[in-house]
Protein backbone atom coordinates (compact mmCIF):
# COMPACT_ATOMS: atom_id res chain seq x y z
CA UNK A 1 0.00 0.00 0.00
CA UNK A 2 3.11 2.53 0.38
CA UNK A 3 3.75 2.51 -3.02
CA UNK A 4 0.46 2.89 -4.17
CA UNK A 5 0.23 6.11 -1.81
CA UNK A 6 2.83 7.47 -3.17
CA UNK A 7 2.09 7.35 -6.77
CA UNK A 8 -1.20 8.87 -5.73
CA UNK A 9 0.53 11.82 -3.87
CA UNK A 10 2.77 12.16 -7.19
CA UNK A 11 0.08 11.77 -9.49
CA UNK A 12 -1.83 14.46 -6.96
CA UNK A 13 1.35 17.16 -7.09
CA UNK A 14 1.53 17.08 -10.21
CA UNK A 15 -2.51 18.25 -11.14
CA UNK A 16 -3.08 21.41 -13.24
CA UNK A 17 -3.13 24.29 -10.68
CA UNK A 18 -6.47 25.65 -12.19
CA UNK A 19 -9.87 23.84 -11.37
CA UNK A 20 -11.26 23.92 -14.69
CA UNK A 21 -11.16 20.37 -16.07
CA UNK A 22 -9.50 18.83 -19.22
CA UNK A 23 -11.10 20.30 -22.20
CA UNK A 24 -9.97 20.11 -26.10
CA UNK A 25 -8.44 22.73 -27.80
CA UNK A 26 -8.09 24.06 -32.06
CA UNK A 27 -4.54 24.63 -32.31
CA UNK A 28 -4.95 26.34 -35.55
CA UNK A 29 -6.51 29.38 -34.02
CA UNK A 30 -5.18 31.79 -31.40
CA UNK A 31 -7.86 31.33 -29.28
CA UNK A 32 -8.44 27.76 -29.05
CA UNK A 33 -11.66 27.50 -30.36
CA UNK A 34 -13.05 25.14 -33.63
CA UNK A 35 -13.26 27.41 -36.60
CA UNK A 36 -14.53 26.71 -39.74
CA UNK A 37 -12.44 28.65 -41.96
CA UNK A 38 -9.42 27.60 -40.26
CA UNK A 39 -10.15 24.12 -40.70
CA UNK A 40 -11.22 24.65 -44.58
CA UNK A 41 -8.12 26.26 -45.04
CA UNK A 42 -6.25 23.59 -43.53
CA UNK A 43 -7.57 21.05 -45.76
CA UNK A 44 -6.91 23.01 -48.76
CA UNK A 45 -3.16 23.30 -48.01
CA UNK A 46 -1.41 26.11 -49.75
CA UNK A 47 -2.78 27.56 -53.23
CA UNK A 48 -0.18 27.23 -55.91
CA UNK A 49 0.72 30.89 -57.71
CA UNK A 50 1.00 30.18 -60.89
CA UNK A 51 2.79 32.58 -62.97
CA UNK A 52 4.40 32.32 -66.05
CA UNK A 53 7.84 33.30 -64.64
CA UNK A 54 10.12 31.71 -67.78
CA UNK A 55 8.32 34.39 -69.86
CA UNK A 56 9.25 37.28 -67.56
CA UNK A 57 12.42 36.08 -65.92
CA UNK A 58 14.46 33.90 -68.40
CA UNK A 59 14.05 35.90 -70.98
CA UNK A 60 16.95 38.10 -71.99
CA UNK A 61 15.80 41.30 -71.62
CA UNK A 62 16.32 44.95 -69.99
CA UNK A 63 16.02 44.18 -66.33
CA UNK A 64 13.92 47.34 -66.01
CA UNK A 65 11.77 45.43 -68.85
CA UNK A 66 11.28 42.17 -67.15
CA UNK A 67 10.48 44.01 -63.96
CA UNK A 68 7.40 46.03 -65.81
CA UNK A 69 5.99 42.91 -67.74
CA UNK A 70 6.29 41.24 -64.30
CA UNK A 71 4.48 43.93 -62.89
CA UNK A 72 1.58 43.97 -65.90
CA UNK A 73 1.15 39.92 -65.51
CA UNK A 74 -0.02 40.96 -62.06
CA UNK A 75 -2.29 43.67 -63.46
CA UNK A 76 -0.97 46.29 -60.98
CA UNK A 77 1.09 48.94 -63.87
CA UNK A 78 -1.05 52.44 -63.48
CA UNK A 79 -3.54 52.22 -66.20
CA UNK A 80 -6.65 54.07 -65.96
CA UNK A 81 -8.43 51.22 -64.22
CA UNK A 82 -5.61 50.84 -61.84
CA UNK A 83 -5.84 54.44 -60.91
CA UNK A 84 -9.50 54.41 -60.61
CA UNK A 85 -9.32 51.63 -58.16
CA UNK A 86 -7.36 53.92 -55.98
CA UNK A 87 -9.96 56.53 -55.59
CA UNK A 88 -8.63 58.80 -58.79
CA UNK A 89 -11.38 60.77 -60.76
CA UNK A 90 -10.69 61.17 -64.53
CA UNK A 91 -12.06 60.07 -68.11
CA UNK A 92 -10.78 56.48 -68.34
CA UNK A 93 -10.02 55.87 -71.79
CA UNK A 94 -7.18 54.70 -74.08
CA UNK A 95 -5.24 57.35 -74.88
CA UNK A 96 -3.58 55.47 -77.67
CA UNK A 97 -6.57 54.59 -79.53
CA UNK A 98 -8.78 56.96 -77.74
CA UNK A 99 -11.68 54.19 -77.30
CA UNK A 100 -12.61 52.00 -74.43
CA UNK A 101 -11.53 51.80 -70.91
CA UNK A 102 -7.42 51.81 -70.29
CA UNK A 103 -7.21 47.77 -68.89
CA UNK A 104 -4.16 46.65 -69.16
CA UNK A 105 -4.81 43.03 -71.41
CA UNK A 106 -6.70 46.70 -73.59
CA UNK A 107 -3.95 48.52 -73.78
CA UNK A 108 -1.04 45.92 -74.35
CA UNK A 109 -2.99 43.33 -76.07
CA UNK A 110 -6.49 44.12 -77.71
CA UNK A 111 -5.75 48.05 -78.47
CA UNK A 112 -5.76 48.75 -82.03
CA UNK A 113 -2.35 49.77 -81.96
CA UNK A 114 -1.19 46.94 -80.02
CA UNK A 115 -2.58 44.78 -82.99
CA UNK A 116 -0.46 46.31 -86.06
CA UNK A 117 2.33 45.64 -83.28
CA UNK A 118 1.36 41.89 -82.68
CA UNK A 119 0.22 41.67 -86.05
CA UNK A 120 4.25 42.37 -87.39
CA UNK A 121 5.25 40.10 -84.98
CA UNK A 122 3.15 37.14 -86.16
CA UNK A 123 4.00 38.39 -89.83
CA UNK A 124 7.87 38.38 -89.36
CA UNK A 125 8.12 35.24 -87.86
CA UNK A 126 5.96 33.79 -90.36
CA UNK A 127 2.69 32.21 -88.22
CA UNK A 128 -0.51 33.18 -87.46
CA UNK A 129 -2.17 33.50 -83.92
CA UNK A 130 -5.07 34.37 -82.12
CA UNK A 131 -4.08 36.91 -79.12
CA UNK A 132 -5.62 35.37 -75.25
CA UNK A 133 -7.79 37.34 -73.15
CA UNK A 134 -5.38 38.33 -71.20
CA UNK A 135 -1.21 38.78 -70.47
CA UNK A 136 -0.55 35.92 -68.54
CA UNK A 137 -2.05 34.02 -70.92
CA UNK A 138 -0.39 35.64 -73.85
CA UNK A 139 3.16 34.67 -71.78
CA UNK A 140 2.41 31.63 -70.70
CA UNK A 141 1.31 30.19 -74.20
CA UNK A 142 4.07 32.12 -75.76
CA UNK A 143 7.32 30.64 -74.64
CA UNK A 144 9.77 28.58 -76.21
CA UNK A 145 6.85 28.23 -78.78
CA UNK A 146 9.76 27.47 -81.47
CA UNK A 147 11.50 24.66 -79.30
CA UNK A 148 13.97 25.01 -76.92
CA UNK A 149 17.60 26.22 -79.40
CA UNK A 150 15.54 28.57 -81.39
CA UNK A 151 12.86 30.79 -79.67
CA UNK A 152 15.26 33.35 -77.96
CA UNK A 153 14.14 36.28 -79.84
CA UNK A 154 10.88 34.92 -80.61
CA UNK A 155 10.63 34.95 -76.44
CA UNK A 156 12.06 38.61 -76.50
CA UNK A 157 9.51 40.05 -78.44
CA UNK A 158 6.65 39.95 -76.51
CA UNK A 159 8.75 41.95 -73.59
CA UNK A 160 10.09 44.30 -76.53
CA UNK A 161 6.52 44.72 -77.71
CA UNK A 162 5.19 45.84 -74.32
CA UNK A 163 7.93 47.79 -73.62
CA UNK A 164 7.26 49.65 -76.33
CA UNK A 165 3.74 50.39 -76.29
CA UNK A 166 3.72 51.59 -72.37
CA UNK A 167 6.57 54.20 -73.42
CA UNK A 168 4.43 55.26 -76.43
CA UNK A 169 1.37 55.52 -73.99
CA UNK A 170 3.35 57.54 -71.04
CA UNK A 171 4.95 59.83 -73.67
CA UNK A 172 1.19 60.64 -75.16
CA UNK A 173 0.12 61.02 -71.79
CA UNK A 174 2.79 63.48 -69.53
CA UNK A 175 4.57 64.82 -72.98
CA UNK A 176 1.68 65.37 -74.95
CA UNK A 177 3.92 63.49 -78.01
CA UNK A 178 2.44 61.32 -79.82
CA UNK A 179 4.19 58.55 -82.80
CA UNK A 180 2.81 57.65 -86.01
CA UNK A 181 2.18 53.90 -86.27
CA UNK A 182 4.88 53.61 -88.34
CA UNK A 183 6.88 55.49 -86.22
CA UNK A 184 5.74 52.84 -83.36
CA UNK A 185 6.60 49.40 -85.63
CA UNK A 186 10.15 51.27 -86.28
CA UNK A 187 10.78 52.29 -82.72
CA UNK A 188 9.56 48.26 -81.58
CA UNK A 189 11.95 46.81 -84.44
CA UNK A 190 14.70 48.58 -83.30
CA UNK A 191 14.67 47.72 -80.11
CA UNK A 192 14.08 44.15 -80.75
CA UNK A 193 17.42 44.48 -82.85
CA UNK A 194 19.35 46.19 -80.47
CA UNK A 195 17.99 43.90 -78.06
CA UNK A 196 19.05 40.94 -79.52
CA UNK A 197 22.28 42.08 -80.70
CA UNK A 198 23.47 43.38 -76.84
CA UNK A 199 22.47 39.78 -75.87
CA UNK A 200 24.12 37.60 -78.68
CA UNK A 201 20.71 36.01 -80.20
CA UNK A 202 21.67 37.28 -83.79
CA UNK A 203 24.39 37.49 -85.82
CA UNK A 204 23.03 40.40 -88.54
CA UNK A 205 24.62 43.46 -88.68
CA UNK A 206 21.29 45.68 -90.20
CA UNK A 207 17.86 45.90 -89.73
CA UNK A 208 16.18 44.32 -92.52
CA UNK A 209 18.73 41.25 -92.57
CA UNK A 210 17.65 40.68 -88.60
CA UNK A 211 14.03 40.86 -89.67
CA UNK A 212 14.46 38.81 -92.80
CA UNK A 213 16.39 36.22 -90.18
CA UNK A 214 13.14 35.86 -88.23
CA UNK A 215 11.76 33.81 -90.94
CA UNK A 216 13.97 31.57 -90.95
CA UNK A 217 14.10 30.17 -87.12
Amino acid sequence: MGDVDAFLRTLGSNLPSTENGDHMRWKLMNNGNFDIRSFYNKLRGPVPIIFPWKSVWKVKAPRRVSFFVWTAVWDKILTGDNLRGRGLDFVDWCITYRCNGETVDHLLLHCGNAYRLWSLVFRSFGISWVLPRSVADTLFGWWNWFGKHSSSIWNLAPLCLMWCLWRERNRRTFEDMESSIDQLLASFSGSLFDWSRAWGLTSSDFLPMFLSSLLCN
